[in-house]
């Protein structure tokens, strides 16, 4: 059933008036005929057999039956007609000993980029017996929900109705007390679940809704606690079983849960120690939260409620109880932080957080151009190694054999598993160079133009992490000494071990890899 309409009630009517054989003959001994129009879609029943159905001319919608066990095929049998448009697309859903076939139509019979569906046509059928279909308004697509039983089918008509089968018996409802913006699927048993996010304070909570079988007016049954969500709320997605509703939010790092009690009645459940959530404010005044799953099944979350205090919590693996916040960084002196990125690999958790000077005005979407930030790892997502940076890379040099690197213009540090920072001075620019650790305690550079000229002179150095200075620089081969007059090329480089692979914006792509102890550029197709 769609999320946010909301319909009238209409008739009902009965299934014994209007189902018609579809011609099951005892035995399948046929063949299965070709639809030449729309080709058949074959779906397999879950009490054995398979259903085919197609079109031979675009206007009929045939389906055909194969036994369980049987070789053969039932006669063809036309299961809707429309006249005027053609089907382009047939979907087929199975449960229990019911299936529901939709067919999208078009007023074209030959189709470009350009063309969009009409309407929907619906056929029920159960063991073989299928009732006359319904269809929707030129202009509305629709689709079938069936429940797991088999017994109970939605379909969304137009603006405010929803067709409703259950077990044999048709209905034109209308939903009542739908909120907007909310989502809902059909329950294992047919009937309904919605949940609805709602504004409260500054975040969002979420409201569960349900329906009875066969009917479509919504009651409210629990509400969540407050989540540190986007306004404005919403929802990732929805899955419901037979004694659960869970909601997933994009904006927060767990599900958010109701059960069913014995009694019918439901209850959300919330952590006795939920995360602490900050707001998204984009930069302006708080860091949200940025989650990672760690390779032993815990979770990891860092953000800022203020841009000043970086603070950390941690759910171990099968829990849904949160460490309490632990301060793990403060904005360096005269800086607010704003954004923070994060990478892991299988050992460990890496971020780079992005600070700006406080007299600094404030510009919405901009993340370029830090004036300092944090260099945070953590290998146990409990303690942690901190070091700050000046004018760093906003993202984090992330290496395949476990040893990183984050990058400064003042200095950089590498960081692994096994050891702790270790300062590197060697000079860059993250505008326009890229540096990573080699597994080896070399510095891999490549850079747009080492002088800082705007002209694009793609190249790359190789220093130990001790050096102060680097060696002369080593032009990339096949390419112009000047490719570019505006602002330069960007260089990025990613990998680990003995091999990179660097690319600068259009300039150039290939790799840098070391052959018989010595560090080579190698161009893309060298």
């Amino acid at each position: 059933m769609g999320a946010s309409v909301v319909r009238r009630a209409l008739a009902v009517l009965s299934a014994a008036g209007l189902l018609a054989a579809c011609g099951s003959t005892p035995d399948d001994t046929g063949s299965l005929q070709p639809q030449g129009f729309q080709a058949a879609t074959t779906t397999k029943l879950p009490g054995g057999g398979r259903v085919s159905v197609g079109s031979p001319d675009g206007h009929r919608v045939v389906a055909q039956w194969q036994a369980k066990g049987s070789s053969g095929w039932s006669e063809p049998q036309t299961v809707y007609t429309e006249a005027e448009q053609f089907t382009h697309g047939i979907s087929v859903t199975a449960a229990g000993d019911t299936i529901a076939i939709d067919a999208d139509f078009w007023t074209e019979k030959v189709l470009d980029d350009d063309y969009a569906p009409q309407h929907t046509a619906q056929v029920i059928c159960r063991d073989r017996d299928c009732a006359p279909g319904h269809r929707t308004p030129d202009g509305t697509l629709s689709h079938t929900e069936l429940a797991a039983s088999g017994r109970q089918a939605s379909f969304d008509l137009a603006g405010d109705d929803v067709l409703l089968w259950d077990d044999g018996t048709f209905s034109t409802e209308a939903v009542v007390g739908l909120p907007k913006g909310a989502s809902s699927e059909m329950f294992p048993d047919g009937s309904f679940g919605a949940i609805a996010p709602e504004a409260h304070g500054d975040g969002c909570r979420y409201r569960l809704l349900t329906s009875a079988v066969g009917e479509a007016a919504y009651v409210s049954r629990a509400v969540s606690a407050d989540h540190a969500a986007d306004q404005p709320c919403s929802i990732s997605g929805i899955e419901l079983t037979k004694s659960s509703a869970t909601v997933y939010v994009e904006d927060i790092a767990d599900s958010v849960e109701f059960r069913r009690m014995k009694d019918g009645s439901w209850a959300v459940e919330e952590p006795k120690a939920p995360l602490q959530g900050y707001p998204d404010t984009e930069g302006q005044s708080s860091i949200a939260n940025v989650t990672s799953g760690r390779s032993d099944g815990s979770t990891l979350s860092l953000g800022s409620p203020d841009g000043r205090r970086i603070m950390a919590q941690l759910r171990r693996d099968g829990s849904k109880e949160w460490s309490a916040p632990v301060q793990v960084a403060t904005a360096p002196r005269g800086t607010t932080c704003r954004f923070l990125s994060s990478e892991r690999d299988e050992l460990a958790v890496l971020a780079m957080v992005s600070c700006y000077r406080s007299d600094r005005p404030f510009e919405l979407g901009t993340t370029d151009d830090p004036d300092a930030g944090i260099a945070i790892a953590t290998a146990d997502g409990t303690t942690f190694d901190v070091e700050t940076l000046v004018r760093p890379a906003v993202e984090v040099g992330r290496g395949d054999d476990h040893v990183h690197l984050f990058q400064g213009a003042e200095a950089s540090y590498t960081w692994s598993p096994t050891t702790s920072m270790r300062r590197v001075d060697l000079p860059s620019d993250p505008r326009r160079d890229a540096l990573m650790a080699a597994d080896d305690g070399e510095i891999i550079r490549v850079s747009g133009n080492v002088t800082g000229a705007k002209a694009c002179r793609p190249s790359f150095q190789v220093a130990k992490a001790d050096a102060t200075s680097w060696p002369a620089p080593t032009p990339m081969p096949d390419v112009a000494t000047t490719t570019s007059d505006d602002d330069g090329c960007v260089a990025t480089l990613y990998g680990g071990g003995d091999r990179f692979d660097a690319e600068f914006w259009y300039a150039w792509t290939g790799t840098i890899e070391r052959r018989d102890g010595t560090w080579v550029a190698v161009a893309s197709g060298g």
